[in-house]
């Protein structure tokens, strides 16, 4: 069994006939979407939030191994606050948005006053990021055609140009700072707007 560094105590508390921890949703090619049942009776110890691990867990399945559902991690909204209100009504200013991930997009658009402006750019890091905004009608302006992550946003023309615009990040509670200290080196305005947290779950 594979323990991550600074394990919690519950986790080491685990029975060992879990095989492998999988903390991504990433497909190596040992475990092919198929019915061939690659995985033998391998178990897999998926440790995803629950409301994202159920596709990895069927290939898994599919691939004939045990997914054993053990989330290390639970997304939450963030506590109501007037920082948070008054950043999400001032969203329609922006010239940019960024949505980080799919949970940025599920936890912010309900709490909008209005809907985003045509005029906004909108912006996913990747193709769930990208899905989750269409299906809400909105308009994605820029989205990695590979390596969806900040490197890959960065090389796009429309965040090479930003002097002076005023971007928001939409994501969840700390993360990486590379994004914003780039925009702002190229002379942009960066706003976080930390819609959602990582907690840890309650297991029984």
């Amino acid at each position: 069994m594979a323990i991550a560094a600074n394990p919690k105590s519950w986790a080491l508390n685990l029975p060992m006939t879990y095989s492998i921890a999988v903390p991504k949703p990433y497909l190596p090619s040992c475990m092919p979407n198929t019915d061939d049942k690659t995985l033998g009776k391998l178990s897999v110890l998926v440790t995803r939030p629950a409301h994202q691990a159920e596709r990895f867990c069927r290939i898994i399945e599919n691939a004939g191994g045990a997914a054993i559902r053990f989330p290390v991690i639970t997304i939450v909204a963030v506590d109501d606050n007037p920082e948070l209100t008054q950043q999400l009504t001032q969203l329609s200013q922006c010239d940019i948005a960024i949505f980080i991930s799919a949970n940025a997009v599920q936890y912010a658009l309900p709490q909008l006053p209005d809907r985003l402006p045509t005029r906004l750019k909108v912006v996913a890091v990747g193709n769930k990021t990208a899905a989750t905004l269409r299906a809400h009608n909105i308009n994605v302006s820029l989205l990695p055609k590979q390596g969806f992550n900040t490197e890959a946003l960065l090389t796009s023309p429309l965040l090479h140009t930003v002097q002076g615009k005023q971007i928001a990040i939409i994501r969840g509670v700390g993360g990486r700072e590379l994004l914003a200290e780039t925009l702002s080196q190229r002379g942009a305005t960066v706003t976080y707007i930390e819609v959602y947290k990582r907690v840890l779950p309650e297991h029984t």
